[in-house]
């Protein structure tokens, strides 16, 4: 699922946004770092690499933290079998 927010934000310029991926693993937890890694892998192979930015790579939960415009937004749309939302972060601001 695609936020709304997103495709403005995309339109516009480039966005910062969470992509939260599908994980294809055993369940269990020892191998959940693992199969985090090789589905950012797997995804970050098939975007265009000239649209996008790694902003951050978690190892604990399936998310991705990227800089993406509409290139690789549609890119995203198209792996409903990796991707399970694209939302915009929301970061939160330290003082």
């Amino acid at each position: 699922m695609i936020a709304p927010e997103v495709r403005q934000l995309v339109g516009a310029s480039s966005a910062r946004v969470i992509v939260e991926l599908r994980l294809h693993d055993s369940g269990d937890p020892n191998q959940r770092p693992e199969a985090i890694a090789r589905a950012q892998d797997a995804l970050l192979s098939r975007l265009p690499h000239s649209h996008i930015s790694v902003a951050r790579r978690y190892t604990s939960v399936p998310l991705l933290a990227l800089e993406i415009d509409a290139t690789a937004l549609a890119a995203l749309e198209a792996m409903p079998d990796l991707v399970v939302s694209v939302k915009p972060d929301r970061r939160s601001k330290t003082q």
